[in-house]
C-alpha cells in the first residue's frame, strides 16, 4: 500500500522520491517498508536545516531539474496541492514556486536545480530555505481552496 505521502508525490508526477528521516527514524522507516522511496538519514539535532540540506544534497545526485520539498507532518497537503505548485514552478532548472496557505508561505516548495545549491548553502540551524526563498523572491501560490 505504501505511505500516503509517497502516493501523493507519485500522482503529482514526481519520479525519484527520498524521505529524509531524523529523530524518529525507526518509526518512519517502519511506515515506509513497502514504499518505493530512498530513505536518507538527517542529523536532526542540527535543526530543521539539516533535513533540507540532506534532501537537497540527495537531489544533486539525481538526474532531475526540479525538486519538491514537502513536510511529512502536513496531512492536508494532498495531490492537488502538489500538482498546483509543481505546475506553477514551470519546467527547467530555474523553476520556483511555494504554496501559500492563509496568506502565509508554506509547503510544498518547488525549486529548480539552479536554486538547489544556494538554498542548501543558506540553510542553517532551524532556518531552512526560507531566507533564500525570500531573497529570490519565490512566487507564492494560493492553495487554500484545495485543503480538505
Amino acid at each position: 500500500m505504501g505511505h500516503p505521502h509517497r502516493r501523493h508525490h507519485a500522482r503529482a508526477g514526481c519520479g525519484s522520491i527520498a524521505v529524509v528521516v531524523g529523530a524518529s527514524a525507526s518509526d518512519a522507516i517502519a511506515l515506509l517498508t513497502d514504499s518505493d522511496v530512498v530513505i536518507v538519514q538527517s542529523d536532526w539535532i542540527m535543526g530543521l536545516s539539516a533535513s533540507v540540506r540532506v534532501g537537497l544534497s540527495w537531489a544533486l545526485t539525481q538526474d532531475a531539474d526540479l525538486a519538491l520539498l514537502h513536510m511529512a507532518n502536513k496531512p492536508d497537503i494532498t495531490t492537488p496541492v502538489l500538482r498546483r505548485v509543481l505546475e506553477a514552478a514551470g519546467t527547467g532548472r530555474t523553476g520556483l514556486a511555494r504554496a501559500s496557505i492563509a496568506d502565509r508561505a508554506g509547503h510544498p516548495v518547488v525549486l529548480g536545480r539552479d536554486h538547489w545549491r544556494p538554498a542548501l548553502d543558506a540553510a542553517h540551524g532551524n532556518r531552512s530555505a526560507g531566507p533564500y526563498l525570500k531573497r529570490v523572491p519565490c512566487p507564492l501560490i494560493a492553495c487554500d481552496d484545495l485543503l480538505g
